[in-house]
């Protein structure tokens, strides 16, 4: 999964896609289309709610995307990743495990 971050490769994960440096998130709105904004890492905060890995733009309720920790492969993985990458400060995630 890191390796192919690093190659600059796009995961898919449930309703969002990580890049290493970038969260694309569905934004939910109502009586509009509904867009995919690309979020800077540093800029989403993470938590669990029924079932589901869900990450957020923190000034933004309206823009979120899940995965399901049953249904989608390597959920919790990429979990471990962004909330270490945030409690480290790494701009990126594959900067987290890396000294």
């Amino acid at each position: 999964m890191l390796n192919r971050l690093e190659k600059g490769e796009t995961l898919h994960f449930g309703s969002f896609s990580v890049e290493d440096g970038a969260i694309t998130l569905p934004q939910h709105k109502f009586w509009s289309n509904n867009g995919l904004p690309r979020v800077r890492r540093s800029e989403v905060h993470a938590w669990s709610a029924d079932g589901r890995f869900v990450v957020g733009k923190r000034d933004d309720r309206k823009v979120h995307g899940s995965a399901s920790y049953i249904k989608d492969w390597d959920t919790h993985l990429i979990e471990h990743l962004i909330r270490g990458a945030s409690k480290k400060g790494a701009a990126k995630l594959t900067d987290y495990l890396k000294g």
